[in-house]
């Protein structure tokens, strides 16, 4: 950035379009010096604090969990992001956590709007799949709250499968469960026991109908 006396030139300054156009050219500025390796961290760092309204139009920032990142190319994204202020690290019920500094960078960084963009899609399922999550969870992982055989499971696996995504260990908790009910529930209805009871069921029926049109026959 353009400085005098350490100073933001009013011009520079609103050439950015003020301060979160300062804030995006900062984050840009900060990931090409990165090494090439930290940078490739950026696509799975974003999933951690992006979410989106399932609608797809609002954007908002999560709170991510320290433990949740995989890699130490990613806890050295991190490390340099809050170096430099634009994630903040804290504390939350005694985790380690991080999230953006500035709802700035996430709007103002183009490189950011741009994955958003392509993945939109996506992460509106996982906006879905949190909410469907957090309920779960809230009421002791009832068997209610589980996703329903159709577009509820076959959307989150499709973003389990999906690798520019990250999902937490508690929403890989839940698919799993969902499917495990699915597989049950299929397993019952195609089970040999249920078949036998059916054709049992079917063979007595066209008994008792063929005994009582003998008994008709008789009498008539």
């Amino acid at each position: 950035l353009q400085r005098t006396a350490n100073l933001l030139q009013v011009s520079t300054y609103k050439q950015l379009g003020g301060i979160e156009g300062a804030i995006g050219h900062k984050a840009e500025q900060l990931y090409q010096q990165m090494p090439v390796l930290v940078k490739t961290a950026l696509d799975r760092v974003l999933p951690l604090i992006v979410t989106l309204t399932q609608d797809g139009s609002n954007l908002t920032s999560r709170t991510a969990l320290w433990s949740e990142l995989s890699n130490d190319n990613e806890k050295n994204f991190v490390e340099l992001m809050v170096e430099h202020r634009l994630f903040v690290s804290h504390l939350y019920q005694d985790k380690a956590c991080f999230k953006v500094a500035h709802e700035a960078v996430l709007r103002r960084w183009q490189r950011v709007q741009g994955w958003i963009q392509q993945h939109q899609s996506a992460l509106v399922s996982k906006g879905r799949l949190e909410q469907q999550t957090k309920q779960w969870l809230q009421d002791n992982k009832s068997k209610a709250f589980l996703l329903t055989q159709g577009k509820p499971l076959t959307d989150a696996l499709a973003l389990k499968a999906d690798t520019s995504l990250t999902l937490t260990n508690d929403e890989l908790a839940l698919i799993r469960a969902s499917q495990k009910t699915v597989q049950r529930k299929r397993g019952y209805l195609c089970s040999p026991c249920l078949f036998n009871r059916s054709f049992i069921w079917c063979h007595a029926t066209k008994s008792a109908i063929a005994t009582t049109g003998r008994k008709e026959a008789i009498r008539s």
